[in-house]
Formats: structure tokens, C-alpha cells, sequence
């Protein structure tokens, strides 16, 4: 879950990198929210 999150705080801006900044956040957000399943899980089967 580290990864997305660090990778979202070094995103460039869309003026720098154009459409590519939107679609890199939202691939970052879907990262976490598979990771969030995974630790989810983890937990509840504990």
C-alpha cells in the first residue's frame, strides 16, 4: 500500500505531464483500494 501512496505524493501535474497525470492517480487510487481488499481480509480471518 506504500507504493500507490508514495506515488500519488510524487505525482506530476497535469500541466507538466498532460492526461497521463488523471489516469496515473486513478490507477494509484485502484492499487490502494486492491491493497485495502487484501489487508481487509487478512484481518478478518484472524
Amino acid at each position: 500500500m506504500g507504493v500507490p501512496t508514495v506515488g500519488m505524493a510524487l505525482l506530476l501535474s497535469y500541466a507538466t505531464i498532460g492526461i497521463l497525470a488523471p489516469l496515473l492517480l486513478v490507477a494509484f487510487r485502484i492499487l490502494q483500494g486492491i491493497a485495502i481488499g487484501g489487508i481487509v481480509v487478512l484481518l478478518l480471518s484472524w
